[in-house]
């Protein structure tokens, strides 16, 4: 599922990931992450049936993309379209570049 450059990444602390976007794919995603042994930070831009069943294979929820970023390694988008992706990525107040460290990955899927 993930690349083998990616791995080290991923596995550095703890092993935790983060996924923004709950849809169709991306819950799925999150899903494949956690039966892996990931500890998943999600946030989706509405709260559903996505985020609390995720949060019941053990996952994180997270208020924000900033907050997902902040607490993992390495973070994947999985939104609607490019304006989805532009504005969780690095536009607004909370985006994911805000809560990025220093080595930390962002992957967009969207």
């Amino acid at each position: 599922f993930l690349g083998p450059s990616l791995f080290p990444v991923a596995m550095a602390s703890s092993g935790r990931v983060g996924f923004c976007g709950l849809g169709v794919m991306g819950r799925q995603m999150a899903s494949a992450l956690i039966e892996q042994g990931f500890k998943v930070h999600v946030w989706n831009r509405s709260s559903n049936e996505s985020l609390r069943a995720l949060q019941a294979l053990g996952a994180v929820v997270c208020s924000s993309p900033e907050a997902v970023a902040r607490e993992c390694p390495l973070t994947f988008g999985m939104v609607a379209d490019p304006a989805a992706s532009r504005a969780i990525a690095f536009q607004g107040t909370n985006s994911i570049d805000k809560g990025m460290r220093k080595g930390a990955a962002y992957v967009d899927c969207s």
